[in-house]
């Protein structure tokens, strides 16, 4: 499905009045939930949109089940979009820091776990230098990847990569999955990939959940 699409149907379920980035964050902690036991380290990639919102939406679910959660936002204020802003503002209200450096952060505890939430769908340019750096970096470690949408560096539509992507483990599309998710070429990026509709319409009119 072309990115347009799907920003139709997140339209038409937040209308509805479908608490989406809560409802996605829960299914991406319910993911890590069955790979991962309590207790684990998992540290958020928080990009500057809706995807760093489901990356912290998640990471406080995960928190409030005895995980052990780090947020990394490299470049603050951090997101701007309502429902972003406002799972920032319920990370901070619960007291958890928001740490910049990611390797400064990693140092301190080797995580279990990254959750991709850097650029997820909506990423449109190449990925700058700093960005760039940041995402050598997680690919380097080994640590397991969970991708919130798509892995960060990929364009959804065009399937093209704009620098070089994050390497996931794991990919959980919300909504529906986009073209790039279908490009064997890209397969090495995305690892296993599955689809959460949170309830939405699919293209073909059936209704899954």
């Amino acid at each position: 499905m072309d990115v347009i699409d799907i920003r139709k149907l997140e339209a038409i379920g937040l209308a509805q009045g479908m608490p989406l980035m809560e409802m996605a964050g829960s299914a991406a902690a319910e993911f890590v939930t069955q790979k991962f036991p309590a207790g684990s380290h998992v540290v958020l990639l928080v990009g500057p949109g809706n995807n760093g919102g489901d990356a912290l939406t998640a990471g406080r679910i995960l928190q409030n089940k005895g995980y052990e959660v780090t947020a990394v936002m490299p470049q603050p204020p951090g997101p701007t979009a309502k429902d972003a802003r406002r799972a920032l503002d319920l990370w901070l209200k619960n007291g958890n820091p928001i740490k910049q450096d990611l390797l400064d952060a990693i140092n301190a505890k080797r995580p279990d776990l990254f959750i991709d939430g850097l650029f997820g769908i909506g990423l449109n340019k190449p990925l700058d230098t700093s960005w760039q750096a940041m995402i050598d970096n997680i690919n380097s470690t080994g640590i397991p990847v969970l991708a919130l949408d798509i892995p960060s560096g990929i364009q959804a539509d065009s399937c093209q990569t704009m620098g070089r992507p994050v390497i996931a483990t794991w990919t959980v599309s919300f909504i529906a999955a986009t073209r790039a998710m279908y490009d064997p070429s890209l397969k090495k990026y995305i690892g296993q990939w599955h689809v959460c509709t949170l309830g939405l319409k699919d293209p073909d009119g059936t209704h899954q959940s």
